[in-house]
């Protein structure tokens, strides 16, 4: 494992208004209702997790998914060097980490699921040397609102591309504005893995992301363009144990 990336971190158990909780979401107050028992996957417990604040886990084929449990990520290891998809704040350096973790290849690649800053807001932490992609309504967004930590993409598409990276390949499809313009779907078909972000939450109700999406409609015929794939696992972006 390496060590220089990883940093330790603490979490305020008691809390208070507008405190923030294990997921990185704010809490009401002290009156939440106590999670039930089985609630929580074992990952959540272990030592690594409680010390870093990541888990990083092999989905297929070198496909892994990195969580910090309420932000969720994801990466391709490769042949030629990594993919990554996304890189939330709330994971940070901690996404390095991760890669590092399971693999020394560079990571070459990043993909942006969409604009926001909740899901990209740390894609400064790979570098001035990667490639990223993303749909071009995510690049005209970006240049309206420029942000250091969320370089602009250096390769845009309007409905379909198929990224090749190192014998690994990567559908990257635009079905059309859901939960906001630019969001894209993801698919790794060797691995039979979707990554389709702010669409459904596993663990949480169909309904969690309609209030914040800007095309009702859209977002929810993305549910059912999500069931036309074939696939064994789902990234969402959140994961609701």
């Amino acid at each position: 494992m390496c060590q220089s990336s990883q940093i330790p971190i603490s979490v305020e158990e008691t809390p208070s208004f507008y405190g923030i909780d294990h997921y990185g979401f704010p809490r009401a107050g002290a009156d939440d209702p106590l999670d039930p028992a089985g609630y929580y996957p074992p990952y959540f417990q272990s030592e690594h997790f409680q010390k870093y604040g990541y888990h990083v886990e092999e989905l297929r084929g070198g496909f892994y998914w990195v969580t910090s449990a309420g932000y969720d990520a994801a990466f391709v290891v490769t042949e030629e060097g990594v993919v990554a998809i996304d890189a939330p704040p709330t994971l940070g350096e901690n996404m390095l980490a991760a890669i590092e973790d399971v693999t020394d290849r560079p990571v070459t690649h990043v993909i942006y699921s969409h604009w926001h800053a909740d899901h990209i807001g740390a894609a400064s932490v790979f570098g001035p040397d990667v490639e990223i992609v993303a749909h071009r309504i995510t690049k005209e967004l970006l240049e309206r609102f420029p942000d250091p930590k969320r370089p602009l993409p250096t390769r845009t598409f309007d409905d379909e591309l198929v990224l090749e990276v190192g014998g690994v390949s990567l559908h990257l499809s635009y079905k059309g504005e859901n939960h906001c313009p630019g969001n894209i779907f993801i698919y790794a078909p060797q691995q039979k893995v979707l990554t389709a972000v702010d669409i459904v939450s596993p663990g949480s109700v169909t309904f969690m992301h309609c209030d914040a999406s800007q095309n009702i409609t859209g977002w929810y015929e993305a549910q059912s363009q999500i069931l036309e794939y074939d696939f064994d696992y789902f990234v969402g972006g959140h994961h609701m144990h």
